[in-house]
């Protein structure tokens, strides 16, 4: 028993050590990239600014590729809470907490430091993290979807479970799309999300659901 209880001490131990060193990664490889732009950060310098070998930076992360993947997925995912506190301020009113949900997102976003380098960068022909966010987003998607659909289904068990599946899902890819490639501002893209959410629900369900503005 004594020999069980050092062994699972041990691990985690080590388990909180690769935890560690893993934040401190994506945490140096986001300062960089804020800096310098993600095409003209190198493994190297990530290794130098952590304190490790390459070797030991590739055997966490695998490639530049991955590790500046699992950097956009990290960055995207503290939206989650935000996201989630905006929809709950709004228990009983769909229309109400989609707008509210989908301003704050891109409010937050325009104003992160590494999401604004990122669709800085890709403006200019940098697009070496940009599909984290588009073609190989679906950590992103699945996560927001997630976020969303809990939201939904606890609030508004009424609503027929494909019905809530499509617009979850576009309301989510109409908002990556105006983040990507914005054209107005975040409150009336906002607005028009709630808008066409109401609409889709009325004409699907014969509810009334209207947008608070």
């Amino acid at each position: 028993m004594k020999d069980d209880l050092q062994l699972n001490q041990a691990q985690n131990i080590r388990s909180e050590a690769r935890l560690k060193l893993r934040d401190a990664i994506l945490d140096s490889a986001r300062n960089l990239a804020i800096d310098r732009g993600w095409s003209d950060v190198r493994m190297g310098q990530i290794a130098s600014a952590v304190g490790i070998s390459r070797q030991s930076l590739y055997t966490e992360f695998g490639d530049k590729e991955e590790l500046g993947k699992k950097m956009v997925i990290r960055e995207s995912s503290r939206f989650f809470d935000g996201i989630r506190a905006a929809l709950n301020a709004h228990p009983t009113d769909l229309v109400a907490a989609v707008q509210s949900a989908v301003e704050l997102t891109l409010r937050e976003a325009y104003s992160d430091p590494l999401l604004h380098s990122i669709l800085t960068n890709a403006r200019g022909g940098d697009s070496s993290l940009i599909r984290s966010l588009t073609t190989e987003s679906a950590p992103i998607l699945n996560g927001a979807s997630e976020v969303i659909l809990n939201y939904v289904r606890s609030n508004h068990p009424l609503l027929p479970e494909d019905l809530v599946l499509d617009v979850v899902d576009s309301i989510i890819r109409l908002t990556v799309s105006h983040l990507v490639l914005p054209v107005e501002e975040p409150e009336i893209v906002a607005k028009r999300l709630a808008r066409l959410t109401a609409l889709v629900v009325n004409a699907s369900v014969g509810a009334s659901v209207q947008p608070e503005f």
